[in-house]
């Protein structure tokens, strides 16, 4: 009776775990939450936990994806404005930690204006 009841209790403790991946608490702190004080007091917190951050970044490669495949079909105003978000994404996203991700995001977002100017000049 004692292993079922410990096997349940880890079972729970990991579905919480799952059910906070995508929270601000992450995987490893729902985990751990939910092991040392309960799994119910584990969902609560993952319940009125935020939801990650980096949301806006992952729209922003996605913005500029679709600028680039507007621009190839022609459609130049639409590209403008696609780049035109990626440039606002960039610049109200949270700043990254990563040296290399940050100059990253510059590159992107100086080849985005050099684009609008590009795509008006051929409008």
């Amino acid at each position: 009776m004692g292993v079922i009841l410990i096997l349940l209790w880890l079972g729970l403790t990991f579905l919480v775990a799952i059910l906070g991946a995508n929270k601000s608490i992450g995987f490893w702190g729902a985990f751990f939450i939910s092991l040392l004080l309960s799994p119910i007091i584990g969902l609560i917190i993952i319940v009125v936990s935020s939801e990650k951050r980096g949301q806006r970044v992952s729209s922003s490669f996605i913005d500029f994806d679709k600028a680039k495949k507007a621009e190839h079909r022609g459609d130049y105003e639409e590209a403008i404005k696609y780049y035109n978000d990626v440039i606002y994404n960039f610049n109200n996203s949270p700043v990254a930690k990563e040296i290399h991700l940050r100059e990253y995001r510059k590159k992107q977002l100086s080849e985005a204006q050099a684009k609008i100017i590009e795509l008006k000049n051929k409008m």
